[in-house]
């Protein structure tokens, strides 16, 4: 399989709930970190009566169309943002899968003042379903326009997941890539790199070599 170090050789592309009224979203939202976004992505993916046990992806052209809308670094990190919170009630409590997300945030988390006209438009098509695909855009979008700007969006990645791939390597890859959807694994493998490897001591059951 393919190894975390293989992302820097290609190019960043490409049961019903209702939040109950006690929920203290401001204090969540003072809670979430990207360290801690794994604790609910985990949940959200395999959580008893979770909408979310199957990762459903994004629409290609409405995963153009969020990007379009968040050209501002601000507008994407608050749309992680509220993303993030989202997914940690979804992750906990469940929901419809055809739900909208938006409403889910502004209705059941009541987070309408705190989510900007520009966020909303860009979440507007995604459904409880798309949760997780649109937090991996989200993110992913986000580590693009760091980049643009002159930042590493992997400050703690360790110094062995950076190292360049061999020649043998590379070819492993194309062929990997010619049977693979690019796309789906940017996404997949940006996660990784975000929530398990990019720390002072990352999750050791990543390797940094290619199989």
């Amino acid at each position: 399989m393919p190894c975390v170090s293989s992302f820097h050789s290609l190019t960043f592309s490409h049961a019903c709930v209702y939040a109950a009224p006690e929920l203290d979203v401001n204090l969540c939202q003072e809670e979430v970190t990207t360290e801690s976004s794994g604790e609910f992505l985990t949940p959200c993916r395999h959580g008893r009566g979770s909408c979310l046990r199957t990762l459903e992806p994004l629409k290609g052209s409405v995963s153009s169309a969020m990007k379009t809308v968040l050209r501002s670094y601000t507008d994407v990190c608050d749309a992680v943002n509220v993303v993030d919170i989202g997914l940690r009630f979804l992750g906990k409590a469940g929901g419809d899968p055809q739900g909208q997300l938006l409403t889910y945030l502004t209705d059941s988390l009541q987070m309408e003042k705190q989510i900007s006209s520009t966020v909303a438009k860009a979440l507007g098509e995604s459904k409880l379903e798309h949760s997780i695909s649109t937090w991996q855009l989200l993110t992913s979008w986000k580590s693009e326009l760091m980049l643009s700007r002159k930042q590493d969006p992997f400050q703690k990645l360790p110094t062995k997941f950076q190292k360049k791939l061999s020649e043998d390597e590379r070819k492993g890859l194309k062929v990997f890539l010619a049977a693979t959807d690019v796309e789906t694994f940017c996404l997949e493998l940006h996660e990784i790199l975000l929530l398990k490897i990019n720390h002072d001591v990352p999750d050791e059951g990543y390797q940094a070599h290619w199989e």
